[in-house]
Formats: structure tokens, sequence, C-alpha cells
């Protein structure tokens, strides 16, 4: 403990540029439980605190250290590795992959990682904004409905929710706040491989055929506004992908492949209109004409019943073309 108790003391306090009541509520923020005599015991008596309370303490000024942009002055856990985000990578790094295609789930390595709530609204977030973004823009944007210090210490919270995982997940430098690198993000991918589907000029290889990382919505069960735009902006780049996929597919002669990705658009927006052109499409192309219209049919009968609309001159064309 005598290590420690060199490590975090009134001198580190000052070092910090904090005062006493500053220092005990971002303390109480992060889940400390001891009153500001005992936090000022701790700091200036040598009075050893439990475990839990010497880590919350040592969050608290790690945090601080990392808005004031000094590194260098890393506070030690209680026996443990230093804070996410702190300058160390001396840790071994390992697969990070987070997945947020139909729900959220955390994997290290083979090892599913369980967070709470705000802690998985909080790498969510970040996955879904690329660079580094202000702590203040995150906090506001996370916990808008509250004050600006109530979102500040939510937010102080939820990092500390984080836990101290061998492998950073958030990285906090100069007051911003980032998704580490080495975590892989399955949106990001599929993203990536929607952009290459649709490039008309780039040759798909192999990989870019197979429509997995394309079959799922952004967070289906999650409500926030935030996550609300981000997934409509993920669903009709999905759609438009599985579209030129079904139409690339066709032309290689791959019709089942291209029909599964077809049924995929389809499934996503059934009344999207261009994604069933495309599946009746690859349909033809294989010779499935009852199946084309079938899946004619369907749309007019779908359309008609939710929207009192009737298909495009395009639609009634194609399906004019099949009864003759």
């Amino acid at each position: 403990m005598i290590g420690y108790a060199k490590n975090i003391s009134e001198t580190t306090r000052r070092d910090a540029d904090l005062s006493d009541p500053d220092l005990w509520l971002r303390y109480f923020e992060l889940g400390g439980m001891s009153t500001p005599e005992e936090l000022r015991s701790y700091l200036r008596r040598g009075v050893v605190p439990s475990a839990h309370e010497r880590d919350v303490l040592a969050h608290a000024l790690n945090e601080r250290f990392s808005e004031l942009g000094r590194s260098n002055h890393p506070v030690r856990y209680a026996g443990g590795p230093p804070m996410i985000g702190s300058p160390s990578r001396s840790l071994p790094l390992g697969v990070i992959q987070l997945r947020l295609l139909g729900s959220f789930s955390l994997r290290i390595d083979t090892q599913v990682v369980r967070l709470p709530m705000s802690a998985q609204r909080l790498v969510a977030f970040l996955a879904l904004h690329d660079g580094s973004l202000l702590r203040q823009h995150v906090a506001g944007s996370l916990w808008g409905e509250t004050t600006d210090r109530r979102a500040a210490g939510s937010l102080r919270s939820a990092l500390w929710r984080l836990g101290r995982p061998t492998h950073p997940l958030v990285e906090v430098v100069d007051g911003h706040l980032r998704l580490s690198p080495t975590v892989a993000v399955d949106v990001r991918a599929s993203q990536a491989l929607a952009h290459r589907i649709l490039d008309p000029a780039r040759e798909p290889t192999e990989s870019d055929l197979d429509e997995a990382l394309l079959s799922e919505d952004l967070l289906p069960d999650w409500s926030e506004d935030w996550v609300l735009a981000k997934r409509e902006h993920h669903a009709q780049l999905r759609l438009r992908a599985l579209e030129a996929l079904c139409r690339r597919l066709s032309e290689m002669g791959r019709f089942g492949h291209a029909v599964q990705a077809g049924l995929l658009a389809v499934s996503g927006e059934p009344l999207r209109e261009s994604s069933r052109r495309t599946l009746i499409a690859a349909h033809i192309a294989e010779g499935n004409a009852a199946a084309a219209l079938e899946q004619g049919d369907s749309f007019r009968t779908l359309l008609r019943d939710e929207l009192d609309l009737e298909p495009s001159a395009e639609m009634q064309a194609l399906a004019e073309g099949l009864h003759r």
C-alpha cells in the first residue's frame, strides 16, 4: 500500500489543479461513497481506503490529467493497470470486435464482454462517429435532457463503468474522446462493403459478393434520436448496395445468389419498388417467370393496402411483359 499512498496524495490533488470540493464531486459522480472529510484523510493523512474507493479516486484524477493534456501524471489503480484511455500502450492487445448490426455485442478474442447500458451507449455513439469528439458534445448528445453538470457526471460514470480491461475501448486525450482504433466495428465494415459494391468502376472481389454484412439493421431495438438518424442512413445505403449486388450477380450468372440478395433488400423495405424490380429481374434472368409474377402481384397488393397507390409505369410494364 505504501507505493499507492505515494501515488495519490495532497500533492497529486494540487498537480491536478483541483480544489477539495471539486475533486470530491468528480469522485462522488463516479460512484465514490466516502465523505469529503474521509477523502481529505486519504490525501493528507495517508489513511488507506478500500480498493474500490482507491480506484474511483484514481479514475477522477486520471481523467483530470487527461483533460489537462498531462500524460506524464498517470495515477495507478489498486494493484491494477492504468485507466481506459491512459497513454500507456504496454498492455497486450487482442482482437476486439464490436457488433452494432442486429444487436449490441462486444467480444475480446472469443470472450463476450458484458457492459452496462450507459457504457454501451457511449461505446456505440463513438463507434458511429469518426474521429475524436469533444467530451461536452458527447455528454450533451447522450444526456441532453439534464443539466451540463449532470451530463458531464453521467459521462464520467459511463467511462468508469467501462472498467479497466486489458484492452482499452475508449481513448481520452486533451478533452476529446474517441473509440480506440484497435476496435473492429461491423457497421463500418458493412458501409465500406456497400461503397465498394456501389462503385461502378470497381470490379468486385469474391469477398465483396457476400451479403452477410448487409443483412441487418443498425441497433434495431434502440430508440435514441442519434441512433435513428444513423440507422436510416445505414438502411438506405445497405438497400442500395443489395440491389446493386443482385444486379451484378445476375450479370455473372449466379442467379441463386442474386435472388438471395434481392430477397434481403425486399425484406428490409417491402414497399421499396426499386428493390422489388431488381428481385423480379433476377427471377426473370433465371427463367423463373412464376416467381417473378408472384413478387409483382404481392407488391401491387401491398402497395394498394398500405398506401392506396398503384405501382409505377415501369413496374406495370414489367408485369405486362410477364403476362404476355
